[in-house]
């Protein structure tokens, strides 16, 4: 295709946008609003009236994070609590739930040379709160917990980010999030705009016709 076509297309495409000023960051009374993609099928979640360039913290609620265990030479997988990885949020390790609750209190015997000082044949958790799975010597494993993630978006040059989902976090209707130091919401409630708003050299365009504040 000839540049002269290329050319009549993107004005074409264009026409049915109108420019607004860059401040204009509002679908149907929010500045934050959702599309979906049409390849994908996923929303994509808009956030506006950000600095140019600024970035957004966007939190989301109670999402699987997962992270590899590895056993000892003794096939002991010990799991301690941290702010990455919170016990309170563990919910499985190599696709078995794990009930603390019913976890008996034991010692966690010293592993030498590959042989435990004294045998454990079933999972356990310490007097310190530590939960010590028996699996496969040298093996690792998956373990999911249930924990907030915070991702960082940067504004594009018209003053909005775009959020989409990960395999880690996923973003779908009854994906719970929290923008900034706002209120959580789930993606499902965000209004969805017909398609997204455009970006060039610094200036918002907008579908004609659609719900947005002028």
């Amino acid at each position: 295709m000839n540049s002269k076509k290329l050319g009549a297309i993107a004005i074409l495409a264009m026409s049915s946008l109108s420019a607004l000023p860059a401040s204009a960051q509002m679908y149907s009374g929010s500045n934050t609003f959702k599309t979906i993609n049409p390849t994908t099928n996923q929303p994509i979640v808009f956030v506006g009236e950000q600095s140019p360039g600024g970035e957004v913290s966007v939190t989301f609620v109670g999402a699987d994070r997962t992270r590899r265990v590895a056993a000892n030479a003794c096939g002991l997988i010990t799991l301690k609590d941290t702010t990455s990885a919170p016990l309170a949020g563990l919910k499985s390790v190599d696709g078995m739930t794990v009930n603390q609750a019913t976890l008996p209190v034991r010692l966690a015997p010293r592993c030498v040379n590959g042989v435990l000082e004294e045998a454990r044949n079933a999972d356990f958790k310490t007097g310190l709160g530590d939960v010590v799975l028996v699996k496969t010597p040298n093996t690792s494993y998956e373990a999911v917990y249930l924990t907030d993630v915070v991702r960082k978006v940067r504004a594009n040059a018209c003053g909005y980010a775009s959020v989409r989902g990960t395999a880690a976090s996923p973003l779908v209707g009854t994906t719970s999030i929290k923008i900034g130091n706002g209120s959580m919401t789930t993606v499902g409630v965000i209004a969805t705009a017909p398609s997204e708003p455009v970006c060039r050299n610094g200036v918002l365009y907008t579908p004609e016709g659609a719900a947005w504040n002028q």
